[in-house]
């Protein structure tokens, strides 16, 4: 419509095509950065974890030598706990269950970076998860202790194995926990053949702070089981200081 002096009026001005226009840019630069710092990453830590894997089963070297030579291609520890942090946060439909493991595996060797992601690992489905993620916290010892409540709880678990590593992280992690050594002599006294063996390892390998559970292990030295003397009776060697624990 004309205005007064007979000229055409001018088109009103919109903001929609600038706005959409810079939505459309922050969108893009948006999965850009998610590509960068996710997808690949990602992508690359899927690698990793199944050449370890593959390597594990090759059954040459080491283990700690095989998870350190992976680590190694991702970046410092705390590097490739942020990135393991993140593929293990993936749905299990998403890659081959046994590669949790493996992560989980390689998040041990991470040590004190890994810690919160190995706390969160002893409430897994798999209970070799929940296994590695307490060996994992044993062996980073004193320093992991925020999390002897969840070892504590994981003291509960169907599996005796989950227990067993546990009971031997919450002494390592604070040498006068009793419940951990309560919890080593329960399957010790109690489990299947394999179990007290296990148990009875994990007893001598905690040294002298496993002295409360000399006389169940003097027992299990008198068993009918082979296997379980030896365990027990290496273990007592290590506890009365005749041999150094692990």
């Amino acid at each position: 419509m004309p205005d007064a002096g007979g000229q055409p009026a001018k088109p009103a001005r919109t903001w929609r095509p600038m706005v959409l226009w810079s939505a459309g840019i922050v969108l893009a630069l948006g999965l850009v950065w998610f590509v960068g710092a996710v997808v690949v990453p990602t992508l690359e830590t899927h690698r990793v974890v199944k050449q370890f894997r593959s390597r594990c089963s090759g059954g040459k070297g080491a283990n700690d030598e095989k998870a350190d030579a992976a680590i190694l291609q991702l970046g410092d520890a705390e590097t490739v706990s942020r990135r393991l942090g993140i593929y293990l946060r993936l749905p299990r439909w998403t890659y081959d269950e046994d590669l949790r493991y493996y992560a989980v595996r390689l998040a041990v060797s991470c040590e004190r970076p890994a810690m919160k992601l190995l706390g969160r690992e002893l409430r897994g489905e798999d209970p070799r998860e929940r296994f590695t993620a307490a060996e994992g916290l044993a062996r980073i010892g004193p320093d992991a202790i925020a999390f002897a409540p969840a070892l504590e709880r994981a003291l509960c678990d169907p599996e005796a194995d989950v227990r067993i590593a546990a009971g031997y992280a919450l002494v390592r992690i604070d040498p006068g926990n009793m419940h951990g050594i309560s919890a080593l002599v329960e399957v010790l006294s109690a489990g299947d053949a394999p179990a007290q063996s296990s148990a009875a390892w994990h007893l001598g390998w905690l040294g002298p702070y496993a002295k409360a559970a000399t006389p169940a292990l003097e027992d299990a030295a008198r068993s009918g089981n082979e296997s379980l003397q030896y365990a027990a009776a290496e273990a007592l060697k290590k506890i009365r200081g005749e041999e150094p624990p692990k």
